[in-house]
């Protein structure tokens, strides 16, 4: 996945959050996730069929 990077990373803080105990960073940053995936559903949905030619 080209964007995994920027899961690890989440996944990273959000694991730093939990030992430190921020708690609503932890909120926040699960929210930041699902935001992302949805970010990046969106831009694959959203990419033009490779057969399908656009007209100019």
């Amino acid at each position: 996945m080209q964007h995994e990077w920027m899961f690890q990373t989440l996944r990273e803080l959000q694991d730093y959050a939990v030992n430190h105990e921020f708690l609503r960073l932890k909120e926040h940053l699960d929210q930041a996730v699902d935001l992302a995936m949805l970010e990046v559903t969106n831009m694959a949905d959203n990419r033009p069929d490779p057969g399908h030619q656009v007209p100019p």
